[in-house]
C-alpha cells in the first residue's frame, strides 16, 4: 500500500469510527426508550416498539448519509493526493523574491 492509499484509508477509518461511535453514544443514553438492552425484541412494549422503529429509521438514514460522504471523501482525497489534474481546486502559490524587490 502506498502513502496515498494509506492516507485515504486512515481518513475513511476515522470517518467510520466517528459515525459508528456517535451512534453508539446515542444508543447508550437514549437506548432505554426502545429497550436497546433487552435480550428478546419480541417482548417490547408498544411504546418501545414505536421508538425502536423510529430509531432504526434514523440510524439507517445516518448510516446512508455517512456512507455517501465517505465515498465522496475517498474520491476527493484520492484525486488530490495522487496529483490528478481534474481536481475541483487548484492552488497556485506565487514565489516572490524579497531580496530582488528591495533592490529595485
Amino acid at each position: 500500500m502506498n502513502n496515498t492509499e494509506e492516507c485515504v484509508q486512515r481518513a475513511i477509518k476515522a470517518l467510520e469510527t466517528t459515525m459508528i461511535g456517535s451512534l453508539s453514544k446515542f444508543e447508550n443514553v437514549f437506548g432505554y426508550l426502545w429497550a436497546h438492552y433487552k435480550d428478546n425484541a419480541d417482548q417490547l412494549t408498544e411504546q418501545e416498539a414505536y421508538f425502536d422503529n423510529m430509531w432504526q429509521d434514523v440510524r439507517n438514514n445516518i448510516l446512508n448519509h455517512g456512507n455517501k460522504q465517505k465515498r465522496l471523501l475517498e474520491e476527493d482525497l484520492t484525486k488530490i493526493l495522487s496529483g490528478n489534474k481534474n481536481t475541483r481546486y487548484n492552488y497556485r502559490f506565487p514565489v516572490i523574491n524579497k531580496d530582488k524587490e528591495n533592490r529595485e
